[in-house]
């Protein structure tokens, strides 16, 4: 073989271990940046029940004093959120007013789930509707009085959650043409407790 063969192979050799090198280097810069961010991020857990009962809910994770959500998601999964210290704000969805709790000086530690239960104190109601003039699978609608609108319409005879205080209801009968409204009464739901409530249409 002569010399500048040699020379060449030599090379060649050479720029492809430099080029490994290059490889490796960036593949070790990675798992570095991968291993630093894992370092300094944490999980935050919210299990969310309704009278000691699981319940459906939506949570946001705000930094200490800032109004914007860091992270959202639904309640029972697990987010990722960097070590700190976090104010949460839960709405119950499966309540059909969705109500809200607040949480503040929650701390989340590098490397671990932090889990934070929330527990909600609302009244489990069914109403029992009965009178004359309307169908048996009426339903009802409710509000706080003097709210300028409904809650969403609920089924007679139907649990729902909703939180305890004095509501208006109206029986809602019917449809199109056919739909008939009957001014009922004020009802009472007593947060933590399960209640049938009977709504006589006139």
């Amino acid at each position: 073989m002569s010399w500048v063969a040699g020379n060449r192979g030599q090379d060649a050799r050479a720029t492809r271990a430099r080029r490994e090198a290059a490889i490796g280097c960036c593949i070790l810069a990675v798992v570095a940046a991968t291993a630093a961010a894992q370092t300094t991020q944490g999980k935050l857990k919210v299990n969310v029940t309704a009278n000691g009962r699981a319940a459906s809910a939506t949570m946001d994770v705000l930094a200490a004093g800032d109004r914007a959500a860091l992270a959202s998601g639904d309640a029972g999964r697990a987010v990722d959120v960097p070590a700190g210290a976090y104010e949460l704000r839960v709405v119950l969805t499966e309540a059909i007013d969705r109500p809200v709790l607040s949480r503040s000086g929650i701390v989340v530690e590098a490397g671990r789930e932090t889990a934070v239960d929330v527990d909600f104190e609302v009244g489990r109601v069914t109403l029992m509707c009965g009178g004359a003039g309307y169908e048996a699978d009426a339903k009802a609608r409710i509000r706080r009085p003097g709210a300028p609108g409904w809650l969403p319409e609920v089924r007679c005879g139907e649990e729902f959650l909703i939180s305890g205080g004095t509501y208006e209801t109206e029986i809602v009968a019917g449809a199109g043409r056919d739909r008939v409204v009957f001014p009922v009464r004020r009802i009472q739901v007593m947060g933590g407790a399960t209640q049938a409530l009977r709504l006589e249409a006139p």
